[in-house]
């Protein structure tokens, strides 16, 4: 019942964002993916949808009222989409990554560091440092990739 009442909650946010033109896509190699930045009080989150060979969604929460994107490969080749996903207030660490795989959709790092932030097990994971974002604004409601394919959202909705 719990999964049903999440995947009905998934249909009327993504479809009352793509109403409100809150949606920014970004294509990786084959992938694309859809960022729905909801502007809806009761529906307080971004949906990631990642188009490769299944379909795979991504909920976060705009507790963390920041959500930066963009396709990263990993040392060995590895095809990932990175999220940094972060509040913009003091003492929230600058760095909490996500990363996708897109050749499964699976999410192989979550976003669960919000005070202490997660920059060394991204790094592990990529074989790599993490270059930082570039994103110099963020839009409140749909983005294009900027000048470094980033996508760089900001959730419209104030939380109490």
């Amino acid at each position: 019942m719990f999964k049903v009442a999440v995947l009905i909650l998934l249909a009327v946010v993504t479809l009352r964002s793509m109403a409100n033109g809150n949606v920014s896509k970004l294509q990786c190699d084959n992938v694309r993916i859809d960022i729905y930045n909801s502007n809806v009080p009761e529906s307080p989150f971004f949906v990631l949808t990642v188009h490769a060979r299944t379909t795979t969604y991504h909920v976060f929460e705009v507790t963390e009222e920041l959500l930066e994107a963009r396709c990263e490969r990993s040392k060995t080749g590895e095809s990932f989409l990175l999220l940094n996903h972060f509040c913009g207030g003091s003492g929230c660490a600058g760095s909490n990554y996500a990363l996708i795989a897109l050749s499964t959709g699976k999410e192989e790092l979550h976003s669960s560091e919000r005070w202490r932030g997660n920059a060394d097990r991204a790094s592990a994971i990529l074989g790599k440092p993490v270059a930082p974002f570039m994103c110099n604004q963020h839009s409140s409601d749909s983005s294009e990739p900027n000048a470094w394919g980033e996508v760089c959202v900001i959730s419209p909705i104030e939380l109490d």
